[in-house]
């Protein structure tokens, strides 16, 4: 069947199973425009509407809608198209506050949350913007996010942003993931942008990650799984993970892997791994393009490795500037970089102005311990004469020393 609807509105409508304001079966094919869904309420599927069939939405609003999983849709398997809609206010018990996916979604020009506050964004304790699933159906999962915000959602376990399970997302042309707040603290509550498991594939173009954060790993982004990133000319900034031995206040991955072209990690926090946080035989790769160059600069941790953090995993670094991270306790190390048990290669990579609190054996520049395959190649900005120590990184105390002293630590 074909159905056209337009500048219609659907509101405090309930059901038992699925679509509280509208439900579309199977085999459907329906355009809907400038069609308001709030407060409508389902015990199942899509508080404010549940997609089985083939759906064009555009300039449509979703707000205040309640399920267990999709407070403000549900789009099961079928290719669906939504541009300049808005998703705001909406919740669900399980999964998916603002849009639960089951099958492949294009989003363009869309809002999932709200410009800047919290009691309007959408709430789940997972995927509480959005939230991607492809378990337990044959077809993979896919998602184009375009020019979207996603903003101002709020999770207690994982992905307040978006939560991606065995899925293929596509994020690009300035969309931006910000402000999302994870406040699960239990042990595996991560990631307060982006969450990725099993298996998911993210690639990331032209867009930013920022001001999100996670009360344990992942302030930006978190991987795990065999999940990986790609990340062409996008900005990862000022991003947090809060908890005491947590890391990854950019970018956290766990048996993942991540590709960084042409891209800026910056200003983010953690306790250890301020930029990117790198573990369990996990891969990382940072290289500039067409004689462009990544930026890893300005995080910092109050222990290891201010820009980077790898534990018995490998990265491989090249056309980058690894500058201007720090640690801010004695108790730190690694200002720049901090690796242990781990396969390191350095070529044609800026390792300066990273810097820390001085305890007598801690280093400003990079710190490797337990290493193979080190590969070392570092480049080395000409200073200004009157300022030969300027591009140098350092160490600060109180006490008389050579502050640039303890640069590099290789065994």
């Amino acid at each position: 069947s074909e159905i056209t609807i337009i500048n219609s509105v659907f509101n405090d409508n309930t059901s038992d199973i699925r679509g509280g304001g509208m439900a579309i079966a199977e085999n459907s094919f329906v355009t809907i425009t400038g069609c308001n869904f709030y407060t409508n309420t389902t015990l199942d599927f899509g508080g404010g509407l549940s997609n089985m069939g083939i759906l064009n939405a555009a300039d449509c609003t979703f707000t205040d809608n309640t399920a267990q999983y999709g407070g403000g849709l549900y789009d099961h398997h079928n290719p669906s198209v939504y541009t300049g809609c808005t998703f705001t206010g909406n919740s669900a018990s399980v999964s998916g506050g603002g849009i639960f996916n089951f099958g492949s979604i294009s989003l363009t020009d869309c809002v999932i949350g709200h410009a800047s506050n919290y009691n309007m964004g959408n709430t789940a304790p997972r995927g509480a913007g959005i939230f991607n699933d492809a378990s337990g159906i044959a077809d993979t999962v896919n998602v184009d996010i375009s020019n979207c915000s996603i903003t101002h959602n709020t999770s207690t376990q994982n992905g307040a942003g978006i939560y991606n399970l065995r899925s293929t997302i596509t994020i690009h042309d300035n969309s931006e993931i910000s402000y999302n707040i994870n406040n699960g603290t239990t042990t595996g509550n991560d990631g307060g942008g982006i969450y990725c498991t099993e298996g998911t594939r993210l690639v990331i173009n032209n867009s930013t990650i920022r001001n999100n954060s996670s009360e344990r790993d992942g302030g930006g982004i978190y991987a795990d799984g065999y999940s990986d990133l790609t990340m062409e000319n996008t900005t990862v900034r000022y991003n947090k993970s809060h908890g005491t031995d947590c890391g990854g206040g950019g970018i956290f991955l766990s048996q993942a892997y991540a590709h960084l072209y042409n891209s800026t990690v910056e200003s983010n926090s953690a306790y250890n791994g301020g930029g990117i946080y790198i573990t369990n035989h996990g891969r990382l790769y940072v290289s500039g393009v067409n004689t462009g160059y990544s930026y890893i600069r300005s995080n910092h941790v109050s222990a290891e490795g201010g820009g980077i953090y790898s534990a018995d995993s490998i990265i491989q670094i090249s056309e980058a500037h690894i500058e201007s991270n720090y640690f801010t306790t004695d108790a730190g190390n690694g200002g720049g970089i901090y690796a242990e048990n781990s396969s390191v290669s350095l070529n044609s990579v800026f390792v300066e102005m990273n810097h820390g609190v001085w305890n007598g054996t801690n280093y400003s520049g990079y710190y490797l311990t337990g290493c193979s395959n080190i590969s070392v190649i570092l480049e080395h900005t000409e200073p200004d004469p009157n300022y030969p120590e300027y591009y140098s990184n350092y160490l600060i105390d109180s006490l008389p020393h050579n502050k640039n002293e303890h640069q590099f630590y290789q065994e």
